[in-house]
């Protein structure tokens, strides 16, 4: 039995073959530039929905502060109100 080999695939004078052929991979398109791949990454529709919400909640947050709603604008105040008891009730 022949003992196999430990390396598999072309050797290197079988790749400059095929080159000078004009045969293998084609190199990878190119990616773009940093910052189009920033704004590709960034500039999403999901994003999108995110700043509409943010917008909203901003929106009726000082629309609430606007019309005294203290405790939908800041909920950890929403206990501190004094409670102003009648004796004898």
């Amino acid at each position: 039995m022949e003992k196999e080999s430990e390396h598999f695939g072309l050797t290197d004078e079988e790749v400059l073959q095929i080159r000078r052929r004009g045969g293998g991979n084609p190199p990878p398109p190119a990616a773009g530039s940093a910052g189009q791949i920033v704004r590709e990454h960034v500039c999403t529709l999901f994003n999108l929905f995110n700043v509409l919400i943010a917008a909203a909640l901003a929106a009726v947050a000082e629309r609430a502060a606007a019309l005294g709603m203290r405790r939908l604008c800041h909920p950890q105040a929403a206990g501190k109100e004094r409670i102003h008891r009648v004796p004898g009730a």
